[in-house]
């Protein structure tokens, strides 16, 4: 898995007042892995591979680093309970046990998995795939970053071979003895796996300790407008972005004539700043009168007919 990302990452949007706000504000959305569209991402099933004795111990230190801990011991000692229930034969009781355990501690590692934040970002700019699943089917624009001089602590390229299955030996190894190694084994299938289905969007990911709305770690290098993009979305970006301290470039995206492939071209700031918003037709030439067959079918009562107040 490669170590360097490429020299931009792309972010795919959709146009509304939230994304104003992060352009205007320098922030970007960082989503909980429980929104994400893909229900397998970032839901890592185990391998049940530690002895009982082990397993308390895991479910002891997971518990005491979950926000809302209660008492370890007291927990374990109603798993016990429950495992008797409708049996006495001891081998039932202790598999029973050993499974509660299992799932609890599963079920602790989803909770953590789902109370971070997670930046996805794309390879490339060019993809109609993506465009269409994320840029709100071409309507939408697309976010260029420049990776250098970052400052994102954790970036990483998402595996798209990658086990599913985080091992609690490895969670073990980890929570109990520090191993750095067996830290990473867990961080990366819990984050960075994805079934090869997904590819196509050769994914990079941030991760931060909440989701919602951080400071960006990269600094924006171009704003890219979809094919469908309305030209009035276009001009409120780029009059709201122009002038700021970085300049940035802006591209309207097309298809090519001879194939399926995107294309760019840089848009004409000049023409945007100059005749971008328009002003009211009515107000520059005067109220226009309706003509004489529209009128026939909106009577205007004989009292109302000089009320200069109506439009």
């Amino acid at each position: 898995m490669p170590d360097t990302p490429p020299p931009y990452l792309y972010k795919f949007r959709s146009f509304n007042p939230h994304l104003i706000a992060e352009l205007c504000n320098s922030e970007i959305y960082f989503a909980s892995p429980i929104t994400l569209n893909d229900p397998l991402d970032s839901k890592p099933s185990i391998i049940l591979d530690l002895p009982l004795e082990r397993l308390e111990e895991l479910f002891c230190r997971t518990m005491e680093e979950s926000p809302k801990s209660g008492d370890p011991a007291r927990e374990l000692a109603i798993c016990r309970y429950n495992a008797t229930e409708g049996t006495s034969d001891a081998l039932a009781i202790q598999q029973r046990y050993k499974l509660s355990v299992e799932l609890k501690i599963h079920q602790m590692l989803l909770n953590w998995i789902g109370s971070t934040g997670v930046l996805s970002l794309a390879s490339n700019w060019d993809c109609p795939l993506m465009w269409s699943h994320y840029g709100a089917q071409h309507t939408g624009v697309c976010l260029e970053y420049s990776t250098r001089d970052h400052v994102a602590k954790n970036l990483l390229m998402v595996r798209y071979d990658a086990p599913r299955s985080v091992s609690l030996q490895d969670l073990y190894d980890w929570k109990l003895k520090g191993d750095f190694a067996a830290r990473k084994r867990v961080l990366e299938t819990s984050f960075l796996a994805k079934a090869p289905a997904w590819s196509y969007e050769e994914e990079w990911r941030c991760l931060a300790r909440s989701s919602g709305p951080h400071s960006v770690p990269f600094d924006l290098a171009a704003i890219y407008f979809g094919e469908r993009c309305n030209s009035s979305v276009r001009t409120a970006i780029v009059k709201t972005m122009h002038d700021r301290s970085k300049p940035l470039h802006f591209y309207d995206v097309s298809f090519s004539q001879d194939n399926f492939a995107l294309r760019r071209d840089e848009v004409d700031l000049e023409e945007v700043l100059q005749v971008g918003l328009r002003p009211s037709p009515a107000l520059l030439f005067g109220r226009v009168p309706l003509s004489d067959e529209w009128a026939s079918k909106i009577p205007i009562p004989p009292e109302q007919e000089s009320d200069p107040k109506l439009y």
